[in-house]
């Protein structure tokens, strides 16, 4: 049995130490305490978010800014969407009945709640902490803590209002913490040994078909655009994958069957990143996949139709590009009247400037048959639209 000065001689406050564990230093090097890699920790900070993945995700790059000015700080980060989590946090809990109580007993320097979810705002309440940022709840309803939360609670309670500033999603998410935004991105690692096409030797186009609200999952086009769209890519010779959880299952399920591609339904987050990882360029609405493919550093094209909320896109900065109804000809009245060939030419303009910028260097010699073929596509389609009916 150790002796009670043995105890007391572990460095209780340093980054490494596990309490119920072993630490790193002693499992690898056989160290004790307190050893040469003895760092005591300055700061302990909670982040929650509950109801969002695309915002655990954007968060990774408020994780970054806070290791940069406070590499000792310990992040505790209390969320559902854990395989999103940025590999610094210290500490990621999984949102259950026992991390809500490990959070209620311990005392932070910092509370940062990112979720105007009332499931978030009651933590908030419970827990003990010096700072806190963003949301807590009062009388049954979602409050804020300071002015910088109330600016981004007005944004979301009433974000039609003609006073509302667009939504920038980064430079709001560090707004709410009391942070100033300096152009930092989020970014996540896929092992390689998980990365799904990586030895394809030819373009992967990833497609998020659906549009997912609080109340259901709906096609963003009906199934025949997307049938259509698939088969001129694949004419192209680019492989298309079909993106999307458990809940636009059944809508991909329909594409693949009439368009005969094949499809995987990702079981968890995990997978979805797999197969995005795969994927040089991404085509998506606003939702998680496209938060997960400007993390993995993806060329995207962003659908963004002229009736949704107000946003700055300015995060995307060489990223990708923004197609909205206006952009096309004829401009139709949204992007669901958008003609398949169309969005297959901009496709193939996003290819052309990943390997014009070396980023696609190895691929390159596919884009003078995909051209060709591109070309050959809309005079066909050119031809067939002035027949007379």
């Amino acid at each position: 049995m150790l002796r009670s000065e043995q105890i007391e001689q572990l460095a209780l406050d340093c980054v490494y130490f596990k309490s119920d564990q072993p630490c790193r230093p002693h499992l690898h090097k056989g160290l004790t305490c307190r050893c040469a890699t003895y760092c005591p920790t300055t700061s302990s900070r909670l982040i929650i978010q509950l109801s969002c993945p695309a915002q655990v995700i954007r968060s990774a790059a408020l994780v970054d800014r806070i290791k940069n000015e406070d590499p000792n700080c310990r992040i505790t980060y209390l969320t559902p969407f854990v395989e999103l989590l940025h590999p610094l946090v210290d500490e990621p809990l999984p949102y259950d009945a026992g991390s809500v109580l490990r959070c209620q007993m311990e005392q932070f320097d910092y509370l940062y709640n990112l979720d105007l979810d009332k499931r978030a705002c009651a933590v908030s309440n419970l827990v003990h902490a010096e700072n806190k940022k963003g949301f807590f709840l009062r009388n049954g309803h979602c409050h804020c803590f300071d002015r910088s939360g109330q600016v981004q609670f007005l944004k979301t309670v009433l974000p039609r209002t003609a006073a509302a500033e667009p939504r920038h999603w980064l430079r709001d998410l560090f707004a709410l913490c009391g942070l100033e935004y300096r152009g930092e991105r989020p970014r996540l690692h896929v092992p390689n040994d998980l990365r799904q096409n990586k030895n394809f030797e030819g373009f992967v186009v990833g497609l998020n078909t659906t549009i997912k609200t609080r109340t259901r999952t709906s096609g963003f086009w009906e199934t025949a655009r997307w049938v259509k769209l698939i088969e001129m890519l694949e004419n192209l010779d680019i492989k298309t994958v079909l993106l999307g959880d458990n809940h636009a299952a059944n809508y991909n399920r329909q594409i693949a069957e009439q368009s005969q591609i094949e499809f995987h339904c990702p079981q968890n987050l995990q997978e979805s990143l797999a197969i995005i990882s795969g994927c040089d360029i991404v085509v998506s609405n606003m939702s998680k996949e496209l938060e997960m493919a400007l993390a993995l550093a993806k060329q995207v094209v962003l659908l963004h139709d002229r009736d949704q909320i107000a946003t700055d896109f300015g995060y995307l900065r060489g990223r990708g590009i923004i197609l909205e109804a206006s952009d096309i000809a004829g401009q139709p009245a949204s992007l669901a009247q958008m003609l398949p060939d169309e969005l297959a030419g901009t496709i193939k303009s996003r290819l052309e400037h990943l390997c014009e910028n070396n980023l696609l260097s190895s691929k390159s010699g596919f884009l003078g048959r995909i051209q060709a073929n591109l070309t050959q596509m809309r005079e066909t389609i050119a031809t067939s639209r002035r027949r007379p009916t």
